[in-house]
């Protein structure tokens, strides 16, 4: 029997319209061989607000090494935002005059070996937000100085505001209507310091530095972070264990 070639064409067209219509059902539900991996953010409860990071990065040769960096956020008033400022342009300041003392005193032996060149002497300022939302704003700032003598200089301060009041936040606002949250709070940090510091030391632990720094007194929980489900508590170097420990912190569940 013989095919016209009008009815071959018509035959050729439904084939190629046929295979074309395997191959889109077939690229719609086949699974991908690699997908990327989620992104994850360290942030949490953390959105876009409106800010700007202020940035001091000074390492000529004929300076000390800075590097700051500090947070403003226009949804604050303006006051909060001089504050969080001036935490960081003040000790900036006296690190600077610091390091103007040192350099007079070791001028003043008459030794030129007992100078020190202009990037030995250091400021960082760091930031780490918990988080940042329309609600809420979290987060601590860090400071690491080196201005003469044996050893550097740590200090932090932690920032926690509520946008919709305008209003800082202390640690009691996250504990309304407990009236003994100070003394569950302290036995929570000393149960993980103590667990914290005894490994870190093995075993020879500072006990009277961690009874005195964890003591239920509002001045030694100043510092802390928080999110929806926790509290982070930050002790400065030497608050709750010789200073060759740093910085210590815990973190306690909300639900505690």
């Amino acid at each position: 029997m013989k095919i016209s070639t009008t009815s071959l064409i018509v035959i050729l067209v439904l084939l190629i319209g046929l295979l074309t219509g395997i191959y889109f059902i077939s690229a719609q539900y086949a699974t991908p061989l690699t997908s990327a991996p989620a992104t994850q953010t360290a942030v949490s409860n953390t959105s876009t607000i409106p800010m700007q990071i202020v940035s001091i990065h000074e390492t000529a040769t004929s300076s000390p090494i800075v590097n700051v960096e500090y947070p403003q956020f226009s949804s604050l008033p303006a006051a909060w935002n001089k504050m969080i400022a001036s935490s960081t342009t003040s000790r900036l300041a006296n690190f600077r005059a610091e390091v103007a003392s040192s350099e007079a005193a070791r001028k003043a032996t008459g030794d030129p070996l007992a100078e020190l060149a202009p990037s030995a002497y250091s400021f960082i300022a760091s930031w780490q937000p918990a988080q940042i939302n329309g609600h809420y704003i979290s987060f601590i700032e860090r400071y690491d100085s080196y201005s003469g003598g044996a050893n550097g200089h740590q200090e932090l301060q932690t920032f926690n505001f509520d946008e919709k009041t305008g209003m800082m936040m202390t640690l009691a606002d996250l504990f309304p209507n407990q009236p003994d949250w100070l003394t569950k709070l302290s036995a929570l940090a000393k149960s993980q310091l103590t667990d914290t510091l005894t490994q870190a030391s093995n075993g020879h632990l500072s006990q009277s530095i961690l009874d005195d720094g964890t003591a239920p007194v509002a001045d030694n929980f100043q510092n802390f972070t928080f999110t929806d489900y926790e509290i982070t508590i930050y002790f400065p170097k030497y608050a709750v264990a010789p200073g060759v420990f740093g910085e210590q912190h815990v973190t306690i569940p909300r639900n505690n």
